[in-house]
C-alpha cells in the first residue's frame, strides 16, 4: 500500500470514542482535584477570621463523624490565639446543610453566628473559652443577619 493508509469505518469509530474517553478523563480529574481541595474546609467562608482586638482568630469545619447522630454535619467553631494555637473549640447545632454564617461584631471580641435552622447564637470570649451568651441584643442578632446577607446575596 505504499505508506498509504486506508481505514474501516469501525476503526474510525472506535478511535473517535477513545479520543472523546480521553478528554472526559481528563475533565473528570481536573474536576476532582478542584474539589479536593476545597474540601479542606470552610467551605462557605473564611478560613481563618482575625477578631477586632486581634488577639483571636476563628475557623469553622463540619462534623463528619456519622457516628455523632446529633451534630453530623454541624458547624464546629475552632479559637485560636494569636500565635495560630487552638484553644477551645465549640460544636454547634447549626447544620451545613442549612444556610449559616459567622463572624466577629465589628468592635468588640463576641463572635456571632447565624444559622437559618437553629437561629442566631453568639460568644464572648472569657480565659480564652468561648463562652454562650443566653442573650442577644439586637446588634448581635442585626450582626447575624448581616452576615447571611454578605455571605449569600452577593
Amino acid at each position: 500500500m505504499n505508506g498509504i493508509y486506508s481505514f474501516t469505518g469501525t476503526e474510525v469509530f472506535q478511535g473517535y470514542i477513545l479520543k472523546i474517553f480521553h478528554v472526559n478523563i481528563i475533565y473528570f480529574v481536573f474536576l476532582w482535584s478542584a474539589a479536593s481541595c476545597s474540601g479542606v474546609r470552610d467551605v462557605k467562608g473564611p478560613a481563618m477570621m482575625k477578631s477586632p482586638s486581634e488577639k483571636y482568630f476563628i475557623s469553622t469545619t463540619i462534623n463528619s463523624d456519622k457516628n455523632d447522630r446529633i451534630h453530623y454535619l454541624c458547624v464546629i467553631l475552632h479559637l485560636y490565639d494569636s500565635e495560630n494555637q487552638e484553644i477551645d473549640t465549640f460544636q454547634t447545632a447549626a447544620s451545613d446543610r442549612m444556610k449559616w454564617a459567622s463572624g466577629w461584631m465589628k468592635e468588640t471580641d463576641v463572635l456571632v453566628l447565624y444559622s437559618s435552622d437553629v437561629g442566631t447564637s453568639a460568644w464572648k470570649i472569657k480565659d480564652n473559652k468561648m463562652v454562650v451568651l443566653e442573650t442577644l441584643d439586637d446588634d448581635m442578632r442585626n450582626r447575624g443577619s448581616e452576615l447571611n446577607r454578605n455571605k449569600y446575596e452577593k
